[in-house]
């Protein structure tokens, strides 16, 4: 007799602790899911810094490949006015150092603004050092304007 009133005691205190491990382990879940929802924002932004790289180092090679157009001064001052057609400078086709780089600074501009939130690219000439810079807004960041800048001496 005295066992089945220990066993009535203790009956409810099982489905209490049932109770509180559901609740601790939803916590634990919700948190798991924001430190998911921040990797996630994190590996975007990480994705729009590659490809602001890859745009800065590919204006790099355009103006490395156009020497004459670094030198008559073409690249030492660009900034973004907005998508634009570009200038027809095919490969095949005789073009000018100066329509050469007319064509780089234009579709380099259209790329950027197709491959990042606002892309834009801008160069400035300092002595003999450009400084090649790709801005972006990061919407994962409070819209944060972004940048990434690579330095070149021809």
């Amino acid at each position: 007799m005295n066992n089945y009133f220990n066993f009535r005691k203790n009956a409810g205190f099982s489905m209490l602790e049932v109770l509180v491990t559901i609740g601790i382990a939803s916590f634990a879940l919700l948190g798991l899911a924001g430190m998911m929802l921040k990797g996630i924002q994190n590996n975007n932004s990480s994705f729009l810094r590659t490809i602001a790289a890859q745009q800065a180092y590919d204006f790099a090679d355009r103006m490395r490949s156009n020497r004459e157009g670094m030198k008559n001064g073409y690249y030492d001052s660009i900034s973004f006015s907005g998508a634009q057609a570009c200038p027809s400078c095919n490969v095949g086709s005789s073009c000018t150092t100066k329509q050469l780089a007319e064509y780089d600074i234009c579709s380099w501009n259209n790329q950027n603004a197709a491959l990042l939130p606002s892309g834009q690219g801008t160069v400035k000439k300092s002595g003999v050092t450009y400084a090649i810079e790709v801005s972006w807004d990061d919407r994962d960041k409070s819209n944060l304007r972004q940048n990434f800048t690579v330095r070149i001496d021809p």
